[in-house]
């Protein structure tokens, strides 16, 4: 089990606190990859991130949102050494 960390990169992106609760009525995302909902990327998340990172991410709300029976549509990674967040929604 991973913990909030993205693993791919030395310094990783840190899972930020979502703002509604875990147990919110509208905390039902579980962030799955679908024909009907694409996961995409944009290039300059991908060049400041890595593809790799990106993916890694993307696993750890999956199973974050597994653990908790899902969670906010709109979920934000912080990296300490990056001057924008990594978005997921």
């Amino acid at each position: 089990m991973c913990s909030d960390l993205c693993y791919a990169a030395a310094v990783r992106p840190i899972l930020t606190v979502q703002e509604r609760p875990l147990d919110h009525p509208e905390s039902v995302n579980h962030f799955q990859v679908t024909p009907e909902k694409l996961f995409v990327a944009t290039s300059g998340a991908i060049e400041m991130y890595s593809q790799q990172t990106i993916i890694d991410c993307l696993h750890v709300l999956q199973e974050q949102a597994e653990m908790h029976d899902g969670m906010d549509y709109l979920r934000i990674l912080e990296h300490p050494e990056k001057s924008k967040p990594l978005w997921f929604f």
